[in-house]
C-alpha cells in the first residue's frame, strides 16, 4: 500500500498537469522557433551563393583599360576596390548572422529533445499516479 493519501494523489496528479502543460507550451514554442529559425537560415544560405555570385562578378569584372585614364583611372580603381570590400565585407556579416542563426538551430532541437524526453517521463509519472488514484478509488 502506497504511503501516499488520496488527498495527496490528487495533489500530486495537479502538479504533475501542470508541469506537463508547460512542457508542451516549452515544445510548441520551440518548434515555431525552430520553425522561424530555419526559414532565416534557408534564406541567408541562399544570400550567401548570391553574393558570392556577385563579389565573383565585381572581382572578375574586365575593364577596358583604354578608356580609363589619369585621374579618372584612379577614381575608378578607387571605387571599384570599396565597392569589392564593401561586398566582402557584407558577405563575411551574411555568413556571420547564418552560422549564429544554425548554433540557434543546433540548440533549439537540443532543447526540444529535453523537453519532449520531459514530457514523456511526466506522462509516465501521471499515468502511475492516475492509476494509484483508481486503486484507491476502488479498493
Amino acid at each position: 500500500m502506497s504511503r501516499f493519501t488520496l488527498n495527496d494523489l490528487y495533489g500530486q496528479r495537479t502538479t504533475l498537469s501542470t508541469a506537463l502543460m508547460q512542457e508542451r507550451v516549452n515544445q510548441t514554442n520551440l518548434n515555431g522557433k525552430l520553425s522561424r529559425l530555419k526559414t532565416a537560415s534557408n534564406s541567408l544560405h541562399s544570400n550567401v551563393s548570391e553574393i558570392e555570385l556577385t563579389f565573383n562578378k565585381v572581382v572578375n569584372l574586365t575593364i577596358d583599360e583604354g578608356r580609363w585614364r589619369g585621374m579618372e583611372k584612379n577614381k575608378f580603381e578607387q571605387e571599384l576596390q570599396g565597392l569589392e570590400d564593401s561586398t566582402k565585407e557584407f558577405m563575411s556579416k551574411t555568413i556571420n548572422a547564418r552560422d549564429q542563426v544554425d548554433e540557434e538551430i543546433g540548440r533549439c532541437e537540443a532543447n526540444l529533445v529535453s523537453v519532449e524526453s520531459n514530457i514523456s517521463h511526466y506522462q509516465g509519472l501521471l499515468a502511475n499516479v492516475n492509476y494509484q488514484i483508481a486503486v484507491r478509488r476502488n479498493g
